[in-house]
């Protein structure tokens, strides 16, 4: 950001447009994200279960670490 817009680069193709300018106001949601992120990747209702599904279960209650995580997503991303 320039402290004006943010820039939003769109290499999904989802949209035709590559680039564009975004006020903070017309950043998109989470929920917006996330449905993009959805469609671009062919992730249907069936599959989003086994997305948002917790992959590492500790009796502990510890989590994995943030690098840990992104490993896990990458994975399975594939």
């Amino acid at each position: 950001t320039n402290g004006d817009s943010f820039m939003e680069h769109d290499r999904s193709g989802t949209t035709r447009t590559l680039e564009r300018g975004l006020s903070l106001t017309a950043f998109p949601s989470p929920d917006m994200l996330w449905k993009k992120y959805c469609q671009w990747k062919g992730i249907d209702q069936k599959a989003k279960q086994v997305v948002l599904q917790d992959y590492h279960v500790d009796i502990n209650a510890k989590k994995p670490r943030y690098y840990q995580l992104n490993a896990i997503n990458r994975t399975i991303e594939c």
